[in-house]
């Protein structure tokens, strides 16, 4: 599969689908500006537009994903959109819009893709403003959030709030095991400004409460085997990319703003 140039495709439409006929929403209670709901059934009939994403095959854990993937819709499965458009805060005209894309089992998996936090570290994963605006990507907190742990950068950010921060709670870095979901990742939140962020991984680029975290509990996490190259290395490494957009931003936002529902997927090999 690494030869393959593969493109993910959405095609979208603001067709409601009131009798259930191609997708099913939620029974739970959504957040305000929020919809969840099941694609069981492909509709290109009512599809006005599409948007298409180059899938990032040289990365060897986007190609074991897009397996996963694949192998999942064979089965009995659900493919969950997870979509919010929130009112931009200083132009209720505009929207922030998030949208996650997942393909869940319904039977037990016999191949579950696993992943020691300490080879997630040498996977790609980088900062999320460094990402292109638009891209799919897996986060590295949602890989937390599917495995039901805490993890490093939260409890560093709820030290700087205040809350207690318990180190004891965390194995040592190369030891500790995770299941990797395939959920993909859209964000088009809108910014008022061009903030160039640095890429490196550095101890010295880290905000300060996060270095006067380290250097608070040095001892305990170098016993724990956070050393602070590796330290920063966990607290950077927060977003994977899978897809490059292959539209522009301006493209991606005005289809999204205008055909909300996704009502088709697909994935292709490049012509």
């Amino acid at each position: 599969m690494t030869a393959k140039t593969l493109i993910f495709t959405t095609g979208l439409t603001d067709e409601i689908d009131t009798d259930g006929e191609w997708i099913v929403h939620s029974e739970h209670n959504q957040e305000k500006y929020s919809e969840s709901y099941n694609l069981y059934k492909q509709n290109p009939e009512v599809e006005k537009a599409s948007l298409s994403w180059k899938l990032n095959m040289e990365n060897p854990l986007v190609v074991k994903l897009i397996e996963q993937w694949e192998k999942t819709i064979r089965k009995p499965h659900l493919k969950m959109i997870n979509m919010r458009r929130k009112p931009f805060h200083f132009n209720k005209d505009y929207f922030d819009i998030d949208m996650v894309l997942q393909h869940l089992p319904l039977l037990p998996e016999e191949d579950v893709l696993s992943l020691s936090i300490g080879e997630l570290l040498d996977c790609g994963f980088t900062k999320k403003q460094t990402q292109p605006w638009g891209s799919l990507v897996l986060y590295m907190d949602n890989i937390y959030n599917h495995n039901n742990t805490n993890y490093l950068n939260r409890q560093i950010d709820d030290l700087h709030n205040d809350n207690p921060f318990d180190v004891e709670e965390f194995d040592t870095v190369n030891n500790r095991v995770l299941e990797i979901p395939s959920n993909f990742c859209l964000n088009l939140n809108l910014t008022q400004f061009k903030k160039k962020s640095n890429s490196e991984t550095t101890f010295k680029n880290l905000f300060h409460h996060q270095q006067a975290a380290f250097n608070e509990y040095e001892d305990e996490l170098i016993e724990l085997g956070y050393d602070k190259e590796s330290y920063a290395k966990l607290l950077t490494s927060e977003a994977l990319l899978i897809g490059e957009p292959q539209d522009s931003p301006t493209t991606l936002y005005e289809t999204f703003c205008k055909y909300p529902t996704v009502c088709r997927t697909s994935l292709t090999k490049e012509k």
